[in-house]
């Protein structure tokens, strides 16, 4: 499949390499992560939903759907399309998405040669892809935080800390924390199914059932902090904030 010019890949926003060395379409090779995000802060207007869901398999349709609330459904929907996109770059037939399954712990994957993981929080949508994984991202925007509250899934040196610093580097350090946490366990795959409250989330490390995963920290824009949980630690990091125009546009020309 040919590549446009100017496609959402095609400027590399994070990265800690030669961004030379990248081919311009796909995932980047070589234990090299792709993280692509989208705003989710507005509904969007029905005939980009409707070219949106016209991509997707009929039956994913239903999961989408299920949600009461817009803000979930469109999160949803778009999660599923920024799959999609990249399902085209790598020359993937658009049926593809029909192999969707979740496991026990509604962890998504599909029979592809590398993994991908979504997260969503109010106002964000955002999705990892890493060959040959697995990978787990987390996004949470900094907000009002009582650390006290929390003491289910922190450590009791992360409590005492957090208790400890001002109002805005608490809400700072405990998004990080949990981010943090949250991609370990995606990665992981088993949910919260995992003890947090002796499991630290402060270092670029974390440790779940005798496996270690590397933590990687994502620049998205403010308020928002993201973290991604790998099984070795990536070369380098690919990012790329998308407009809602932006992916529309890809998708309408890849699927010519």
């Amino acid at each position: 499949m040919s590549q446009p010019s100017d496609s959402p890949f095609s400027t590399p926003i994070l990265t800690n390499g030669d961004v030379g060395e990248y081919p311009d379409k796909g995932l980047p090779p070589g234990h090299r992560i792709l993280v692509l995000s989208i705003g989710n802060e507005a509904l969007i207007q029905s005939s980009v939903w409707t070219a949106l869901r016209d991509l997707l398999p009929i039956p994913m349709l239903p999961q989408i759907d299920r949600y009461h609330r817009w803000q979930d459904r469109q999160a949803s929907l778009l999660g599923r399309s920024l799959v999609q996109l990249v399902l085209m770059e790598e020359g993937y037939d658009s049926k593809l998405l029909n192999s969707w399954k979740t496991d026990h712990y509604n962890r998504p994957s599909l029979e592809v040669d590398f993994d991908f993981n979504i997260s969503h929080c109010p106002g964000m949508v955002a999705c990892a892809f890493f060959r040959p994984g697995p990978i787990g991202i987390d996004i949470e925007p900094i907000r009002p935080v009582r650390p006290y509250d929390f003491r289910s899934v922190l450590t009791p040196e992360e409590l005492d800390l957090l208790q400890k610093l001002p109002d805005r580097q608490c809400q700072h350090l405990f998004g990080t924390i949990w981010t943090r946490k949250e991609s370990a366990i995606k990665a992981d795959g088993k949910g919260f199914s995992n003890t947090l409250t002796d499991v630290s989330g402060l270092g670029t490390s974390i440790r779940l059932e005798g496996r270690t995963w590397a933590i990687s920290e994502v620049p998205l824009p403010d308020p928002y902090i993201c973290h991604l949980a790998t099984s070795r630690r990536p070369k380098e990091i690919i990012y790329r904030h998308l407009t809602i125009e932006q992916l529309t546009d890809y998708d309408k020309r890849s699927s010519r």
